[in-house]
């Protein structure tokens, strides 16, 4: 046998078993699993898993913020801190797809005042003009639960309570419309 001919055998067996230990380890449950499974799925912020719960003080009156309280909505949970730039630049297309989403699709704001102050978040809200809860994370508790690694971090969550997207980072407007719709339905 020709030497390149091994090594493209050699290369394609590798990316073959690499195929299948991955398609046996991905969280991901497969799209056509029964409704009842659904109750047996995991908590994990990840992509396929329940949502993991929290309760948290609004902004501005402390009021408890709870996920058990949306149960059977969806969800759009976003974790933001007021002095971060693409926090700030996602903003105004949140805002405006509150706007147009808020009657089908419950927003979250959850602010790292752990990390930022009261003033800030005030001029942030008022600056943009955000109408959506806003939790407070006074502890990073939250984050840290999340597994946040960067900010933004958007959780789009269906009515079922399973996270069907998890994006980190600045989330551009079609993919924020795509997932809006996705979990609307």
């Amino acid at each position: 046998m020709k030497k390149g001919l091994k090594w493209l055998i050699l290369v394609s067996l590798v990316v073959v078993f690499a195929g299948v230990v991955w398609m046996t380890n991905r969280p991901v449950p497969p799209a056509n699993a029964p409704k009842s499974s659904e109750q047996n799925i995991s908590v994990s912020p990840l992509t396929g898993y329940r949502v993991p719960p929290f309760s948290l003080p609004s902004f501005p009156d402390s009021q408890p913020i709870s996920l058990a309280d949306y149960q059977g909505k969806p969800l759009l949970i976003n974790i933001w801190a007021s002095w971060c730039p693409p926090c700030q630049a996602e903003t105004p297309d949140l805002v405006k797809a509150y706007a147009k989403y808020g009657d089908k699709v419950q927003f979250i704001g959850v602010n790292l005042i752990s990390q930022d102050s009261l003033p800030d978040v005030t001029a942030f809200i008022q600056k943009y003009g955000i109408k959506y809860p806003i939790a407070l994370d006074t502890k990073g508790a939250v984050a840290q639960q999340y597994q946040t690694v960067a900010i933004p971090t958007s959780f789009f969550v269906n009515r079922q309570g399973i996270i069907v997207d998890r994006v980190v980072g600045a989330i551009t407007p079609q993919v924020l419309e795509a997932d809006l719709q996705k979990i609307s339905q």
